[in-house]
């Protein structure tokens, strides 16, 4: 599983839990990805 991290305007992508939790430790917060709707039709 892949972990996102974000630290003021630094991010960090961490494969393992462990290094998800050394970033935690560093001041390092888990961004969750926000899925986008690309299947939205125009207006009429």
């Amino acid at each position: 599983m892949v972990f996102k991290l974000e630290r003021l305007n630094v991010v960090k992508i961490a494969e393992a839990e462990h290094e998800r939790d050394k970033l935690i430790s560093k001041g390092f917060k888990e961004v969750k990805e926000e899925k986008k709707d690309t299947n939205k039709k125009a207006a009429k």
